[in-house]
Order: structure tokens, then C-alpha cells, then sequence
């Protein structure tokens, strides 16, 4: 997304109050040390997605910034400081820089005066105009790489997002595509899968009848053994039976026979 340049901007600045106005910025900042930027909301509120960015001069668009920090939200005070961890400020001495306020919606709330950075570490007479309100702690150069990349995600995210608003802006709902036909394709294949669903628990249904019929087959066989089974040992017992001889058959003793009277003769 491009804006105003800020050199065309300064005259703005120089006729007008901005909204966000920087504070006792000095001619040098060491890259050997942590920057110290105070700034005030003169007309402003802060939002998400606000940015502190330091730009080298004559920049033209918001994802040419060299660092960032988020601005604070959700504070009443109107001055406030953010802290650039030397680690991720640029080591170069020759250029020319300026930190900017950019919105949430990336439009420029106020510049800096130009500065440079040095590698001398400057003296605490000369850095006495900007007192910090808390330290931040050293990070390692690893850790630092990283944090610095997900800004810049998300300054880039943001960047596509309102590209993102504008082409449909711009395009209306008229030029929103018909998915009258898509939806009335996908109806029928839903009604296909209906159907094949329905003659498949069809199939199932009869599966299961034949299972219950088997089972019930199954039980007469069973029972049709049983009786078969109970025949045979009645068949059996009675040939066993019949296979004994006469002895075992008459099971008694001549001797326990009463003794037959005499027959009587005629005189």
C-alpha cells in the first residue's frame, strides 16, 4: 500500500499539529545501545495493529520500515516511551533515518526528525533528554531473529488483508461468482449417495433375515439329532438285551424250588 512520501508530508506536519508527535529526538542514536523513542497522543487514540516503525528517509510505503515495535493500547496516559532492543537496530552509519507512527489502518500519524546511528556509545549526558521508563532485559541474537520475523508476518498479514478489503470493494456483489449450478451438482450427488445408501440397507436387511432363518434351521437340525440320538440307545439296549444267554436271563436257584407232593396212585 503506498501513501504520501514523508517529505511531502513535513509541510503538512510544519502548518499543522499531528497526532502523534515525537519528543526530544536527537541528531545520533548508538546501534550499541537500546533506543529509547518517547512520543504523545496529541489527537489520537491508540488502536491494535498501531506500529512505532523506523523508516529510512524518503521511504514510500509501509512495508519498507527497517524495525518496528507495537505501540501501546489501552492507556490513558498520553505520553508514552518504546524501547528498540539494540540487537535488531540497522548497523549502517551513512543512511538517514526517521521513526513514524503508522494506524492499525497504515496511514502515517506523525515523523520524527531525521537521525543517524553510530557505532560510538553515547554518553549519558547526551542521551539525558530521553529517560526510559523501564529497562528491557537482553535478548539473545536468535531469539531477537525471531521475534523480528513474526512482526514483519504480521505487518505483511495486515498489508494483505486491507489489499484483500479493497479488490472486493472494488468488485461489488455483482461480481460475486453463481454457485446456483455447483449447489444444484451437489444436490444430486447427494440424492446418488441417498439412494445407494437405501439399496445397501436393503442388502444388510436381507442378510440379517437369512442369518435369523439359518439359526432357526440349525436349532430342528439339533433337535432332529436328539431324537435320532435317544432311538439309538433305545435300539442299542434292547439288542444288548436280547444278546444274553438263557442262564443270565433266569436268575435264580433250583435248590429254593418247593418240593413236589406225590402223585397219587390209584389202589
Amino acid at each position: 500500500m503506498e501513501i504520501d512520501r514523508p517529505d511531502s508530508m513535513e509541510s503538512n506536519f510544519v502548518s499543522m499539529k499531528p497526532a502523534v508527535e515525537f519528543i526530544d529526538v536527537l541528531d545520533q542514536y548508538s546501534y550499541n545501545e537500546n533506543l529509547h523513542c518517547c512520543f504523545k497522543f496529541n489527537d489520537y487514540t491508540p488502536q491494535e495493529g498501531d506500529r512505532i516503525s523506523i523508516f529510512k528517509l524518503g521511504w514510500s510505503f509501509v512495508k519498507d520500515y527497517v524495525v518496528f515495535e507495537w505501540a501501546p493500547v489501552g492507556s490513558r496516559e498520553r505520553r508514552h516511551t518504546v524501547v528498540f532492543n539494540k540487537h535488531i537496530l540497522p548497523k549502517n552509519s551513512n543512511e538517514i533515518y526517521q521513526i513514524c507512527y503508522i494506524s492499525g489502518e497504515n496511514v502515517l500519524q506523525g515523523a520524527s526528525s531525521p537521525f543517524q546511528f553510530t557505532a560510538e556509545v553515547l554518553t549519558q549526558n547526551n542521551m539525558s533528554s530521553i529517560a526510559p521508563t523501564e529497562e528491557l532485559r537482553d535478548k539473545t541474537s536468535a531469539s531477537l531473529g525471531k521475534e523480528y520475523e513474526l512482526k514483519k508476518l504480521r505487518e505483511e498479514n495486515a498489508m494483505l488483508r486491507e489489499s484483500l478489503r479493497a479488490v472486493i470493494a472494488q468488485k461489488g456483489v455483482a461480481s460475486c461468482k453463481n454457485y446456483d449450478a455447483d449447489i444444484s451438482e451437489l444436490k444430486q450427488v447427494m440424492d446418488n449417495l441417498k439412494a445407494s445408501l437405501s439399496v445397501q440397507q436393503n442388502d444388510i436387511n436381507m442378510l440379517k433375515l437369512k442369518i435369523t432363518e439359518g439359526g432357526e434351521e440349525y436349532k430342528k437340525l439339533y433337535l432332529d439329532k436328539v431324537k435320532i440320538e435317544k432311538k439309538y440307545d433305545k435300539l442299542k439296549t434292547k439288542m444288548e438285551e436280547a444278546a444274553k444267554p438263557v442262564s443270565e436271563m433266569v436268575n435264580f436257584d433250583i435248590g429254593d424250588l418247593k418240593s413236589i407232593p406225590p402223585f397219587p396212585f390209584s389202589k
